[in-house]
C-alpha cells in the first residue's frame, strides 16, 4: 500500500510527540529549489491536556539554520 505526503509527515510528527514525551511536535520540510521552510504538520501529545496548542513550534528558531552559511548556535 502507498501513504501520501501528508499523511506520512503527520504520522512522523505524532511518533515524535510520542517518543519524545513532548507536549507538542512540528515538523519542517526544507524545500531546497525554492529555498523555502515549510510546515509539514504539528502533533499534540494525548497524555497532556493543552488547552491552546500553537499551530507550529519552532517558527522563530527554525527559520535561521536553513538560510545560513554554516552552523549556528542560539543560547536564547
Amino acid at each position: 500500500s502507498t501513504i501520501d505526503e501528508a499523511e506520512l509527515t503527520e504520522l512522523i510528527a505524532r511518533k515524535a510527540v510520542d517518543m519524545a514525551g513532548a507536549e507538542v511536535c512540528s515538523l519542517w520540510i526544507y524545500e531546497d529549489r525554492e529555498g523555502d521552510l515549510m510546515l509539514a504538520a504539528t502533533a499534540v501529545n494525548e497524555n497532556y491536556d493543552v488547552e491552546d496548542p500553537p499551530d507550529a513550534v519552532g517558527a522563530g528558531l527554525v527559520g535561521q539554520p536553513p538560510h545560513s552559511e554554516g552552523p549556528q548556535r542560539d543560547d536564547h
